[in-house]
């Protein structure tokens, strides 16, 4: 059960594309993050737990700034944000996903995603990997970066239990694995 974003450029020619999928049934790319899906941190969240599988803005697009919320972000990170406040709407409240160490990690870490893992080998990839995470409610953070995910992700009052641990557990790994080398 996937979602896609599709952003167009002022002349409606296509701008970019992004794509997440939710349970039930299996998400893309188990086998890189089974190891956080059966976390027991993330246990209570699992069926809550989306993926975000492709991103991609065509290049004439790539870094162009544009007005969201009274503010500048780029295409790419408006359609994240809008990817992911719709997740949020739907009863999703855990994102994971695995992206290049270097741009990717950067483009997402800037969004508010933690890094999970230190940069892997994945079988028939040429290029390293880095598993991310982010807790959809985590309007702390997403305020702290000036995210677009503070408008779109709308978090409640309180964080429940199940949220603080998985929150404890993406900031504990974060801290542990992403550096000023890696982002």
């Amino acid at each position: 059960q996937s979602i896609f974003i599709l952003a167009q450029g002022p002349d409606t020619a296509p701008a970019g594309i992004a794509r997440a999928t939710m349970p039930p049934g299996p998400l893309p790319h188990m086998d890189l993050l089974d190891r956080h899906l059966c976390a027991p941190e993330l246990e209570p969240l699992r069926e809550q737990t989306a993926t975000v599988n492709a991103v991609a803005v065509l290049k004439k697009f790539r870094g162009k700034i544009i007005a969201f919320q009274g503010d500048n972000f780029t295409v790419g990170q408006v359609m994240v944000a809008i990817l992911l406040g719709y997740l949020e709407k739907v009863g999703m409240r855990v994102v994971l996903l695995s992206s290049d160490p270097k741009t990717g990690a950067r483009f997402f870490t800037r969004l508010g995603f933690y890094a999970l893992d230190k940069p892997f080998q994945y079988g028939p990839s040429p290029m390293p990997l880095i598993n991310l995470g982010l807790l959809l409610h985590d309007r702390d953070r997403f305020t702290v970066l000036a995210s677009p995910l503070q408008w779109t992700c709308l978090a409640p009052p309180r964080l429940d239990d199940s949220e603080r641990i998985a929150l404890r557990y993406f900031r504990r790994l974060h801290a542990s694995h992403a550096g000023p080398c890696l982002f």
